[in-house]
């Protein structure tokens, strides 16, 4: 449970996409919304058209969507660069969470004003623009990003989104169940209000079976759930809570660290972890807390 905010090589599993300008050819692949033509991204946007008022810079103009790690780090290792850069940092939320060692934050091993930190802050200190901005289109034939706030031509483009959720996957096909479900048991893998509720259920746990699920494949940080686990089961060891930890895990097997995390389930959290490998969750029934998968039922307390 290293505290070393280097330890994961986050850039390698940040998932930022770089797009240039130059060319049709030298562009990514499809963006969600991406428009066509400028005719038809212009009869779109009509009330946004205006473009956003930004300060004079010199170089060619780098916009990154995205406020995440990615993000932060590729806006000032550009800003700082040799050859002059103009970089734009669009964001949506005007506060930044940090998502790596939030798990000691969660247990009370860390101050919560370590982990958030103004976007205006790291603008100012590292000479780029913080746009405080929702991305709502891209027009890539005259390199144009829709805002909420207007129109952002780029020379260069960047998008670091991070993650979203597919509650489909785990047979949740309703909308209005869906939006139940991450009001009631967030995943916390999206930085801000999600960890503040996850904090306050471990604060408010009487007992029982807290269910964390661990997502298959490759995704923002790979043992960050496994880490978590430890972290709250280490949090109903000191704080003596008669609970214990179901991690449902979809992947059939341990990739990173796997002998360092079967030891301190074996050794550390004997008795207040139960992992259960290659399991596919197929359905969650909120009202009676019970999670239907490949495995059998699993009823619980509560869970994220």
């Amino acid at each position: 449970m290293s505290r070393r905010i280097s330890r994961r090589g986050f850039l390698k599993t940040t998932g930022a996409a770089f797009a240039t300008g130059a060319s049709a050819s030298a562009s990514t692949g499809l963006v969600a919304g991406a428009s066509a033509t400028p005719a038809r991204a212009a009869a779109r946007h009509q009330s946004l058209s205006r473009p956003v008022d930004l300060p004079g810079g010199e170089g060619v103009r780098v916009v990154i969507v995205g406020g995440g790690w990615a993000g932060l780090a590729l806006a000032k290792q550009l800003a700082q660069a040799k050859q002059k850069f103009q970089v734009v940092l669009v964001e949506k939320r005007s506060d930044f969470f940090s998502c790596p060692l939030s798990n000691l934050w969660l247990v009370e091993k860390l101050p919560l004003d370590f982990l958030t930190h103004s976007y205006l802050d790291a603008a100012r200190n590292n000479g780029y623009v913080y746009l405080n901005a929702t991305m709502i289109d891209l027009d890539r034939p005259t390199r144009t990003v829709f805002t909420d706030q207007g129109t952002l031509p780029y020379d260069y483009l960047v998008l670091a989104p991070g993650i979203d959720y597919d509650y489909s996957s785990i047979g949740i096909e309703d909308p209005a169940e869906a939006r139940m479900l991450a009001t009631h048991y967030p995943a916390a893998f999206i930085p801000g209000s999600e960890h503040l509720t996850l904090r306050r259920k471990l604060e408010n746990f009487d007992g029982g079976t807290f269910v964390l699920t661990v997502p298959g494949g490759n995704y923002r940080c790979p043992p960050a759930p496994y880490e978590r686990a430890c972290m709250i089961a280490g949090y109903f060891k000191e704080n003596d809570i008669d609970g214990k930890v179901v991690v449902l895990d979809a992947n059939p097997r341990l990739v990173f660290h796997p002998d360092g995390i079967r030891k301190a389930f074996r050794d550390l959290y004997k008795g207040l972890i139960e992992h259960v490998q290659g399991v596919t969750i197929t359905g969650v029934d909120m009202a009676k807390k019970r999670i239907e998968t490949s495995k059998g039922a699993y009823e619980f307390d509560d869970a994220c």
